[in-house]
């Protein structure tokens, strides 16, 4: 897995926090506002290529041939119809943005979707203006020695087998570790070339780059 290649991103700006949250335009990056986060890239001066959503938090409906309005009732929240949208496109890199604050329980279902986009062979990560959030499933992750700040795992596996730290404060080898333990919490970037690799399951990556408890 390397999360610093540049395939065609898909780029969704939500209805949750994202002010402070560095975005760094590529050429050829589809972007999406879901809902709220059509407010968000006009704070940005920037134009989305579609714009999705019921608009219950934007509170009126734009105008324009790029906007598909969607029931309020309905399975899928509006940042889930926009990762589907960029699914459909031929993206296989989501950035995230706006897709935590306020309600947990958005917050929540959007960490699930990344989940479901590693299950699609794609790479999601959620951005903040402190931490970068992204899955792993029975893979490897490195990082430069460069590398600064925090991070936390957490299995989202009921098992995550052979869970092994390399380059990191706290090292692991081999390890297994469960949905119901915080083991992972806090640990940090040393100044050394570091990796997270499980063998068998799924992870929650929590990076912060400026992060002081």
């Amino acid at each position: 897995m390397n999360l610093r290649s540049e395939p065609r991103r898909c780029v969704i700006f939500g209805s949750g926090e994202s002010r402070g949250a560095a975005y760094s335009p590529r050429i050829g990056d589809i972007l999406i506002a879901a809902d709220g986060g059509y407010n968000a890239l006009r704070r940005r001066k920037l134009r989305p290529d579609w714009v999705i959503g019921d608009f219950d938090s934007l509170g009126f409906v734009p105008k324009g041939k790029n906007v598909r309005v969607v029931p309020r009732e309905k399975d899928d929240p509006d940042l889930i119809l926009a990762i589907r949208c960029g699914l459909e496109a031929g993206c296989r890199e989501f950035a995230l943005y706006g897709a935590t604050g306020t309600r947990f329980d958005h917050s929540y279902a959007n960490v699930l979707a990344l989940r479901y986009l590693r299950e699609q062979g794609a790479l999601g990560r959620i951005v903040t203006p402190d931490a970068e959030l992204f899955v792993m499933i029975s893979e490897r992750v490195d990082f430069p020695a460069e590398e600064r700040g925090k991070l936390s795992i957490f299995s989202l596996s009921e098992r995550s087998l052979g869970v092994t730290l390399s380059g990191l404060k706290y090292p692991l080898a081999d390890r297994t570790l469960t949905a119901r333990e915080w083991l992972g919490l806090s640990n940090e970037f040393t100044g050394v070339a570091a990796s997270i690799s499980v063998r068998d399951g799924t992870l929650l990556v929590v990076k912060h780059a400026d992060w002081v408890e």
